[in-house]
């Protein structure tokens, strides 16, 4: 996977983490609307990213649309669905970035200000997150402990240091606990072998 491939996967990863973005604070929507501006330029040329940036209220339109597809298509995949999407048409090929996205439609109004349809985003980050998710081995994981879907290196288990020590410790309590249970079984099959025992001799001294 190429660094810029992988700014795309963790932001999806980011985004298929939040069950809604009504859920979020205001402040956390405009942190997550200032990343995704950072990572438009992965998949889309200049010209568009300037004018998506100018665009406002249709930005996060279309980042609602792709958290709600990411969400769902990762989120699904990874509990083991199967899931299924439909090509956009009049697709175009950017020959910098090889990513396929629709042609935008701009609006100017009599003041000047450009307004763009989320037709220059959506074709281009499903696109993106088709190409993730077609990959195999599969980009994604969702963290046994805190249940956030993350990009793993290599073979990483968890999402983070605090998930890792969780996990850890949680293993060692399973291992413990297992531990002595097999200790308790053995332990009860030599007490009963025991008495058997005695209750064979006292029953040979009686004779």
């Amino acid at each position: 996977m190429t660094e810029e491939e992988r700014i795309i996967a963790s932001y999806f990863a980011h985004l298929a983490s939040i069950k809604s973005l009504d859920q979020l604070s205001e402040g956390e929507r405009l942190v997550l609307v200032e990343q995704w501006q950072r990572v438009l330029p992965a998949f889309l040329d200049e010209n568009a990213v300037s004018r998506v940036r100018a665009s406002g209220d249709q930005l996060m339109d279309a980042l609602r649309e792709v958290q709600f597809r990411v969400q769902t298509d990762i989120g699904g995949l990874l509990e083991g669905a199967v899931i299924t999407w439909t090509a956009p048409q009049h697709l175009f090929l950017h020959p910098q970035h090889h990513v396929v996205y629709e042609m935008m439609t701009v609006s100017v109004a009599l003041d000047g200000e450009v307004r763009v349809t989320t037709e220059v985003i959506l074709p281009a980050a499903l696109r993106a997150l088709h190409t993730l998710i077609m990959r195999r081995p599969f980009p994604f994981k969702r963290c046994p402990i805190c249940a956030k879907v993350f990009v793993p290196v290599k073979k990483q288990r968890y999402c983070s240091p605090n998930c890792t020590y969780q996990g850890v410790e949680g293993n060692r309590r399973e291992e413990r606990k297992a531990y002595m249970k097999v200790w308790h079984q053995k332990e009860k099959k030599k007490k009963k072998a025991a008495a058997k025992k005695q209750r064979r001799a006292k029953k040979d001294n009686s004779k």
